[in-house]
Formats: structure tokens, sequence, C-alpha cells
């Protein structure tokens, strides 16, 4: 946790001890002490290190048998997320690290509630437990980084009583390589591309081994849908309509920039029918969309940095439903501005819910419809899912801002040899 080697211990604190209700009898008996540890104790040690504890024996019959008490260790202590691990054995994490090319003590940032320090080894740990790949390392590094930027606020994130988890939205040529899937079945599983699902579950990993997100103790989440892999996928660049920019070149960089873009959510709604066949058919598709993004449970009130820069969330639309939009003459700046018009509320819906006091606190005016955001840029479109037109997915957000992250890669010759192993194990690459 980055506390100097030869600081004193009291006792730990476990999580439990900051939920309602819990014992609180070995605070009380040792105050004195901790109070002198936090106020007057100074280290001899000025360098800040994570501590690495020495590597966990499991034995058994035979494989099975070890593996099988591995999974069942991990589950008594809190370190699995219910399904079954793969082992992270030194071996394994020595091949992931090849697709890094930093220290594996270098230190990435601080992850709450629990305020472990997280650091690349730990990072390749976790991804070994979710059974990802080397080349898979770049993408998982910039998401983390991303997770850890001061501007998300993942410290309520983690700990909130919503639902909330992390959607990455991968753009640039690393998509393709590592096989993150941007179409049909993206947000699921999926042989054909399976670095998403290991990417989420190892960023899952980290959240909760190193973050001490686990339910009940460091989150409160009341349901926790969509959190045993979080969310990973690509945007279709490919199919991106004429005059269209993507994700990561509305936010400031360019096509050939590799990114990652996080950003919580709190739910996902699949909105039917979305069709754009015809400039009537886009025109109904917008007011349907509209009125799911303007539900009451979407706006985001209590903090007001969240109505200056936070999302109502993301967008998902597929192929043929984006070229729809462009043939009928909308552009993605048009349909968000279509979108944010008509998803405000009337003054006496506004009433009919209760938010007449988040209005004042905004400094609003109650006369007038309220918005989802502050502005209709904040909302964010990216192009992924199936072919085929008729269903778009919405992810409400309550507020939460984003942040887009540049991936570095290792050197060329170690990326081409990391590419060139995963054709030999995986096969060819999938056609889309």
């Amino acid at each position: 946790m980055g506390f100097p080697a030869d600081a004193p211990s009291v006792l730990e604190f476990p999580l439990e001890m900051f939920v309602p209700g819990s014992d609180l009898s070995p605070l009380e008996k040792n105050l004195d002490q901790i109070i002198f540890g936090l106020t007057q104790w100074k280290s001899k040690i000025a360098e800040r290190t994570s501590y690495a504890p020495p590597p966990i024996t499991i034995e058994g019959k035979d494989y099975p048998a070890a593996l099988d008490n591995l999974n069942l260790f991990f589950l008594r202590n809190l370190w699995s997320d219910g399904l079954p691990i793969v082992p992270a054995t030194r071996e394994r994490v020595d091949w992931l690290l090849t697709g890094a090319n930093l220290p594996r003590e270098k230190i990435l940032g601080t992850m709450l509630p629990r305020g472990g320090i997280v650091t690349l080894e730990q990072i390749a740990v976790a991804l070994a437990m979710a059974g990802g790949r080397p080349e898979y390392m770049p993408v998982l590094i910039a998401t983390v980084a991303a997770f850890l930027d001061p501007a998300i606020k993942h410290e309520h994130l983690q700990t909130t009583t919503g639902n909330n988890f992390p959607v990455v939205i991968v753009n640039g040529a690393i998509a393709k390589q590592i096989r993150l899937n941007a179409g049909t079945g993206c947000c699921g599983p999926d042989p054909n591309h399976p670095a998403g699902a290991s990417i989420g579950r190892a960023l899952r990993f980290l959240q909760m081994n190193v973050g001490g997100a686990i339910p009940g103790q460091g989150t409160m989440a009341e349901y926790g849908a969509n959190r045993f892999t979080n969310m990973v996928i690509a945007e279709n660049e490919d199919a991106l309509p004429a005059g269209w920019q993507s994700l990561s070149e509305e936010r400031g960089f360019s096509r050939a920039s590799n990114t990652v873009t996080l950003h919580f959510v709190a739910s996902i709604i699949d909105m039917i029918p979305s069709t754009t066949t015809t400039e009537q058919a886009a025109i109904y598709t917008l007011n349907r969309w509209a009125a799911y993004i303007g539900g009451p449970f979407n706006m985001y009130f209590g903090f007001e940095s969240r109505w200056e820069h936070g999302s109502p969330g993301v967008l998902l639309m597929g192929a043929l439903t984006a070229q729809g939009f462009a043939n009928t003459g909308f552009s993605k700046d048009q349909i968000r501005e279509c979108l944010w018009e008509k998803s405000k509320l009337a003054p006496e819906k506004v009433k009919e819910y209760g938010y007449e006091k988040h209005v004042a606190e905004l400094r609003l005016d109650p006369t007038m419809p309220l918005p989802v955001s502050k502005s209709p840029k904040s909302l964010l479109i990216a192009i992924a899912g199936g072919a085929p037109s008729g269903h778009a997915y919405f992810m409400p957000n309550q507020g939460y801002t984003s942040v887009t992250q540049e991936i570095k890669l290792p050197s060329s010759a170690t990326w081409d040899d990391l590419l060139k192993q995963a054709a030999q194990d995986l096969g060819p690459l999938p056609a889309s």
C-alpha cells in the first residue's frame, strides 16, 4: 500500500470496519498508538515502494487437483470473482510482461478504496488470472492509466451503491491486431475475439484485489451487473460514413493513433427499433432514442462538476444505422444536437419527478426544459455492433466524465513477434 518498510503496524484496517454496524473495538483499544503513528512517527526511508509478498505454493495429488485447490484458496481469501482463474505463475507473468516496454516495478498509481499501489507486475498478474496474452498488455496498461486519472474519480465509482462499470472503447490498428470485437456481439462472449473479455476481467481483478472493491465491503453496488468482465470493445472505424470522425479523433487524436476511451456507465438499454433507411425513419429513431436518453434516471445531480464536465452516456450504433443517418443528411454533431434537444425534461416533468431542488442547485431557469447535460457535445457516440440495422445500445452514465489515453507499444520488433505468435496460437485474424 506504499507505506515505508520500517512503518510500525498496530493493526490492519479491513474494509469491513467502514461498513455501518461493524466492530470498531480493535480501533478503540489501539487508538493512542494509531494517533502516534499517524501524527508523530517519522520514517527513515524516503522512497515510496510497493511490497511484493512471496509466491504461494498450492499442492494437490495431480495438476487438476492442485488447480482446484488454488481456485478454492483464492475464493476463501476473496481474491477471485467466483469464476475459475488461470494460475499466475512466475513464467506466465514474465511472458505477459514481454508485451510492455516497462520495468515490472513501475508504479501506475493508487487504487481506492483500499489504497493499494498498482504496479506493472500486478497488472500482469491480473491479466494472467484472466487468461490474457502479452499483446493485450498495452491496452490494459492504458486502460488502468485512464481508470486512475483523477478526472474519472474512481474512488466514488468503486464504492458507490450504484451499479457503475467501466466501458472501454479502443481505436486504432491495435484493435484488429489483438482481436477486439467491433461488430456482431461485440459486448458479449466471442471466441473469435477473446481480447475484450480478458482485458475487462483483468481490470476487474485489479479493482477488487488492489482497490478492494469487494461486494458488501469496498463496493456497495446493489446489483453489480456487467462487472465480471466490464466492457472492452473496439470502434468499427471501417464503417464510419464519409465525413464522420472516430471517437478518438473527436477527442483530439489522429486516426493513426491507438487509444482507449474509458467511461463509467450505470446500465445498458437496447433501443429498438433503430432504423434509418429513410429520412422519416431516421427522425422516428432519433425521437425514440431521445426518450430513452431523457429518462428521469439519467439526470445527474448532486455535483455541479458533473453538470459542467460530465456526459449523459455512451451511444453505440451499428454500421448500417450510421450509414443511414449519413445518407439522409445527418452528421454526428446533428445527431447529438437533436438527441440533446429532444431529451429535455419539460418543467412539469421536473416537478413531477421531484427535481426542482436540483434545478435550483444548478442555478438553472425552472421555467425552461431541463437538458441531460450542459452541452450536446458531451454525449459519446461510437460505431460498433452488428451490421443489420434495428438495434442500438445506450449506456447511461449519470454524469461522470470520460478519459482518452494513448496506447504505447513495445519495440516494433517485439510487437511483431507477439503478433506472429498470436497468429500461430489463435489462427489467422478474423475477417471482421
